[in-house]
């Protein structure tokens, strides 16, 4: 998944810094220039993101709405 921040509108130099670095701080991964992303780049997203639901890493919508009832 890929977040597209306009770090030039964020304004003043020292928030575009504590952008930066509370997005090393929380280990997410980040690209400072523009640049297309690869087939095989986009391959390997696809595999990962996919990787959790082939495992049954996950909720179904009805699971969640009865989990949702109990809180």
């Amino acid at each position: 998944m890929y977040v597209i921040i306009d770090i030039d509108a964020t304004g003043e130099g020292d928030k575009k810094e504590w952008l930066l670095n509370s997005l090393r701080f929380m280990n997410i991964g980040f690209r400072t220039s523009e640049s297309r992303q690869t087939i095989e780049e986009y391959n390997h997203d696809l595999d990962a993101a996919e990787a959790p639901i082939n495992r049954g890493e996950f909720i179904t919508a009805e699971a969640l709405k009865k989990e949702a009832q109990q809180w």
